[in-house]
């Protein structure tokens, strides 16, 4: 007749409550816990029918306890509670007597939350490319009293053991190794799971795993790359499916050498959680950056696995800082989106232009086009810029000369452009500078001058009206004048 269910060896944390578990009934048995044999009085007992049930030394300072199963408990487990412990179960419906031995093995805290596989550092999970590889290291730190450390591969439907090469122990921690070349016999597809797995008497009962998935670079196939430009403090989605969500899918960030992982869902399970608020994967697979700033500048890679194919798909992020202002500076003119003028001799090299832009990411070029080679000479065109902040300064100068050949009656200009990805955040990407030569008559217009700022239609208007004037006044004076000295009649005008 089996009374009770009870594992010869149970675990306990030290400095915690520990329980050492046999399965009764309350309703059958009455149950009596001693440490190593029970030849004296049971430290704890467990009575049916009894007015206090739970009674016994253990009991009364608060040391012991027994729950509805029948299992001990033990509170503020120390070293001194490791041992052997007896309990006696009675039967009283058929009046036998059953006797379970257990092993209680205490052991310290452990707050190991996985075990540590090389090249995922402080992670439980993390990719790494094959070719990388030169061995896979596993450790867990709380080894004692004894810990077990096992890897094997995840296959579709089965799990496939692997043999390490070396194990070993030193200050509390164990390790076990693969070599490359152990392990390139079991890397077979382009992303193959490997997993480290910690259980043992340190653990109790519990079963820790870390996961690191290599990367056969060779058996992706590779599609088109893109390159995208975002507006800082925009929203950035970057798609990864076409058409449905996949089963199993990876995002990864690559700047430089480093590849950081920022989702990986494989069969629908999630095995990374993205801590950055403002980063998250939608019910499309699609990344989505909150707010780019500079820091989500680089490339994105979505690796799919849909079946049987394995597809990448790579995106470069670019993040576009608008100058301020959002245009083109010239020196002369007014701080706007519009052409202005400005006034140069005919046949002097006195006079240069200087176009500017502030605050600009990332970095353009400004340049000067002249569109009237024969009549207008450009030269000693030089450009600076300056870094502060991530943020560049950008102007360009030269010396402009007319000749003295230069046709009064077609209008000339110089284009100052700005080029490179830089641009594409401007509200104009170029400034035209009218050109007015000292020796041809200017036109006047509404139109920004640098020597006129003033003029309007209105006031040449009323300029010629004065004149007129003027002219009629003086007209009459004449006639009047002669009148007077030939004794004429004065005649109105």
């Amino acid at each position: 007749c089996v009374h009770a269910t009870c594992q010869s060896h149970q675990f306990a944390e030290v400095g915690g409550n520990g329980t050492i578990k046999c399965d009764f009934d309350h309703n059958t048995y009455n149950v009596y816990w001693c440490k190593d044999e029970c030849s004296n009085v049971p430290f704890i007992r467990y009575e049916y029918g009894t007015a206090t049930p739970i009674s016994g030394s253990g009991f009364n300072n608060l040391k012991y306890n027994i729950d509805q199963t029948g299992s001990l408990i033990i509170f503020d487990v120390t070293t001194n509670d490791d041992g052997n412990y007896t309990v006696k179960s009675y039967n009283r419906n058929d009046k036998t007597l059953g006797i379970h031995h257990v092993a209680l093995h205490t052991h310290g805290a452990c707050r190991q939350e996985f075990p540590l596989i090389g090249y995922c550092g402080s992670q439980n999970t993390c990719l790494v490319d094959s070719d990388k590889l030169e061995f896979l290291s596993c450790s867990f730190e709380c080894s004692r009293p004894a810990i077990e450390l096992t890897f094997y591969i995840k296959r579709e439907g089965y799990n496939e053991t692997i043999e390490v090469n070396l194990t070993g122990e030193s200050d509390g921690t164990a390790t076990i190794v693969i070599s490359s070349f152990e392990m390139n016999k079991y890397v077979k597809d382009p992303l193959t799971q490997f997993v480290c797995e910690a259980s043992g008497p340190a653990l109790g009962t519990r079963v820790l795993q870390s996961t690191i998935f290599i990367d056969k670079a060779n058996g992706w196939e590779y599609n088109s790359a893109t390159t995208k430009h975002y507006t800082i403090n925009s929203q950035a989605i970057l798609p990864c499916a076409e058409n449905s969500k996949p089963a199993t899918f990876i995002w990864e960030k690559i700047t430089g050498n480093k590849t950081e992982i920022i989702m990986f869902t494989e069969s629908g399970r999630q095995h990374i959680s993205i801590a950055d608020s403002q980063r998250y994967v939608n019910e499309r697979a699609a990344l989505v950056l909150q707010q780019v700033d500079l820091t989500d500048e680089g490339k994105y890679r979505c690796k799919i696995l849909d079946g049987e194919h394995y597809s990448v798909y790579e995106q470069t992020v670019t993040v576009l800082v608008p100058p301020s202002p959002p245009y083109i500076l010239s020196d002369g003119c007014e701080q706007n989106t519009g052409q202005c003028r400005v006034e140069v001799g005919i046949g002097t090299a006195n006079a240069s232009l200087t176009c500017s832009i502030h605050e600009v990411y990332p970095q353009l070029s400004l340049q000067f086009e002249n569109n009237f080679p024969l009549e207008i000479i450009l030269w000693n065109q030089t450009t600076s810029t300056i870094v502060r902040n991530n943020r560049f300064y950008v102007s360009v100068s030269a010396i402009l000369q007319p000749f003295e050949s230069s046709n009064c009656n077609e209008e000339k200009f110089i284009i100052c452009r700005a080029l490179g990805i830089g641009a594409s955040a401007m509200v104009n990407t170029e400034k035209k500078i009218k050109l007015s030569l000292e020796r041809c008559p200017v036109d006047i217009d509404t139109e920004n001058t640098q020597k006129f700022p003033g003029i309007t239609v209105v006031t040449v208007l009323m300029c010629a009206m004065l004149i007129v004037i003027i002219l009629i006044l003086m007209v009459f004076l004449v006639r009047s004048y002669r009148s007077l000295d030939h004794g004429y009649t004065p005649v109105c005008i």
